[in-house]
């Protein structure tokens, strides 16, 4: 029996020995997570900020109302767009005019001229809306979508001088 005490007590000592050398440690884990964007390219400039000229237009020809100048054709690029998504959207913001849902012209002057903005399709695109696109394909996740913009007299009454409108253009994608 004492030596099953002793072989026993030996056990309990070197289990208590080898307690009192077990140390912790703690490890911590980090990384972060990010998502690409799409890089935005107007007019194929290389850069995300562009403009469309509009051209002279005779303020006479603005006479009657519905009255539209020539439209003029421009180009929203993306590239590098992220992978796995389906549903994209762009929309363009700005001030909307409540009589016709046009981009209203905001300015000292008040000649009843807004900017209509068109898809490739023919589309009426209001402002602060999002507009259904096509997904970026291929490698570099990419994709050109055409517009058109034309100035459109909502009163009948121009008179003379220059205009301007800036629109933040905005991609959106689930």
């Amino acid at each position: 029996m004492n030596k099953k005490f002793i072989s026993l007590a030996l056990g309990m000592l070197f289990s208590a020995a080898a307690i009192s050398n077990a140390s912790a440690a703690t490890v911590n884990f980090k990384g972060s997570l990010t998502s690409s964007v799409c890089v935005i390219d107007i007019n194929n400039t290389g850069a995300e900020t562009g403009n469309v000229d509009l051209g002279t237009v005779n303020a006479d020809e603005m006479s009657t109302i519905g009255a539209t100048s020539d439209a003029v054709s421009f180009n929203v690029a993306m590239k590098s767009c992220p992978t796995g998504y389906s549903n994209y959207r762009i929309q363009f913001d700005g001030v909307e005019d409540a009589s016709s849902g046009d981009f209203a012209i905001v300015g000292s002057k008040d000649d009843g001229l807004v900017i209509q903005l068109k898809d490739a399709n023919g589309s009426k695109v209001s402002p602060n809306t999002p507009v259904d696109i096509a997904t970026p394909s291929g490698r570099n996740g990419e994709l050109s979508v055409p517009f058109t913009a034309s100035i459109v007299s909502t009163r009948g009454t121009a008179g003379s001088g220059s205009f301007s409108m800036t629109s933040n253009i905005s991609v959106k994608y689930d």
